[in-house]
């Protein structure tokens, strides 16, 4: 059997035992303790180097699920050269632990670290990453399968400074198709034509918690209309705070048409779960949501009113638009690492980016590799799961990409005044040019 089989049998299996249970750190006082042993090597004595990893994809976090066994595997792999040990770094403090030891200088030899801003202003300010274009150059299969929009953000000055993506996990939409069959894809609709398509299903809308579900939706909208990528990917750095635009006019007049014709009767007030269980009880046609809800969607606890997630197929946004962001710093490794550290990450990064690893990665969490031929038995196990299917192959190459608005609004924007001006918009207290100005004026106190 392919390598690949072996790879998500060893991650079903983990997964079954894994729940609640922590995995072993090492010496914590440092996130980059190492230690060596002596090992037998051709006749000869080696160094095996040993690193400690802090990562929020430990313990009960979702993502440990997959990360902790492809550690284990890597470690497998070089078994007496290089091992990674993980340390937990709760999801909520970890981006606070990893400034505290940059400031130390005792970054860990590969971290990842969510604020994009930090990591410019001063990671990549004070060069303290390792420039990784020469290691890149050197393995043209692997750059082959970066995703080209990641490699220009990870750009900076002619050096790359965190690893590319080769996976996008792009958010969608799902449908019920017990209550909605389209007669074409839904990516092939104008956003009046999706409405009219739906007649008088509805979409499962919020509008408390930044109105993550509506969000979506208008990430979506802005993507299809002319110059909204380019604006949208302009956000991901310098936030957007001037909506008084024919741009977003236009956005937030698609948006309230949709809360018209098609808007779930309690969205005012409500927050994630209120929308996700009108779409589990046959009260709404469509979820917008990522690719994680998957597994959630065949578990029949929550199910009510006939429900089946087994009528349930996953899609993308009217003129072909997939919410994904690649303008991130994923994996990096700082700069002037021992060079034994400095092999491991290399060799930790060429791992990750293997075409088995990479299926694997997929096959656990969602997404897709627009970059990579799949292999027949990561498409025979991807059947296995329609959603899953129907997330990593309803991409093209004319498939538009387009961050969130989470990702383009300061985030006490998000969570405060526009889910407060939300509101008034569904309801139609507030027309789209009202509303933009409200939410310029909210964006620029």
């Amino acid at each position: 059997m392919k390598r690949v089989l072996s790879i998500v049998l060893a991650v079903l299996m983990i997964a079954a035992l894994f729940t609640g249970c922590n995995q072993p750190g090492g010496d914590t006082s440092s996130a980059t303790t190492e230690s060596k042993t002596e090992t037998e090597s051709q006749g000869e004595q080696v160094e095996e180097t040993v690193v400690t990893i802090p990562s929020y994809r430990t313990g009960e976090d979702v993502g440990a699920v997959f990360f902790v066994p492809q550690v284990e595997r890597f470690n497998e792999k070089y078994k007496g050269k290089y091992r990674i040990e993980l340390e937990e770094s709760p999801s909520n403090t970890h981006t606070d632990r990893i400034k505290q030891l940059a400031l130390q200088d005792k970054l860990p030899a590969v971290f990842q670290v969510s604020d994009s801003a930090w990591v410019e202003d001063y990671l990549i300010a004070n060069n303290k990453l390792q420039d990784l274009s020469e290691f890149i150059e050197a393995r043209p299969e692997m750059k082959a399968r970066f995703i080209q929009d990641s490699v220009d953000f990870c750009t900076k000055d002619g050096k790359v400074v965190a690893l590319p993506l080769t996976v996008l996990r792009p958010n969608g939409l799902y449908y019920n198709s017990a209550l909605f069959n389209p007669d074409k894809a839904i990516t092939e609709m104008t956003w009046e034509e999706f409405s009219e398509a739906l007649g008088e299903n509805k979409i499962a809308y919020q509008t408390a918690e930044g109105g993550w579900t509506i969000s979506l939706v208008l990430a979506a909208i802005i993507g299809g209309l002319d110059g909204g990528v380019e604006v949208m990917q302009a956000g991901v750095s310098e936030k957007i705070t001037d909506f008084n635009t024919p741009l977003f006019i236009e956005a937030f007049t698609i948006l309230q048409d949709s809360f018209k014709a098609n808007g779930s009767a309690n969205a005012i007030g409500a927050v994630y779960t209120d929308a996700a269980n009108t779409f589990y009880s046959n009260q709404t046609a469509i979820l917008p949501d990522g690719p994680w809800i998957i597994s959630k969607v065949y578990d029949d606890t929550d199910w009510a009113n006939g429900f089946d997630g087994n009528d349930v197929v996953g899609d993308y946004y009217p003129n072909n638009v997939a919410i994904a962001n690649p303008q991130v710093y994923d994996w990096m490794m700082p700069a002037n690492l021992p060079e034994n550290e400095k092999e491991l990450a290399y060799a930790f990064f060429e791992f990750i980016c293997e075409p088995e690893e990479i299926e694997a990665y997929i096959l656990a969490e969602g997404g897709t590799a627009p970059n990579i031929e799949y292999s027949e038995s990561f498409l025979s196990e991807l059947s296995k799961n329609s959603l899953s299917q129907d997330f990593a192959t309803k991409i093209d190459v004319d498939t538009t990409y387009v961050p969130g608005f989470s990702d383009v609004i300061e985030a006490s924007l998000f969570t405060g005044e526009f889910t407060n001006l939300l509101t008034y918009l569904y309801n139609g207290e507030y027309t789209p040019e009202q509303f933009c100005e409200a939410l310029t004026a909210a964006a620029q106190e």
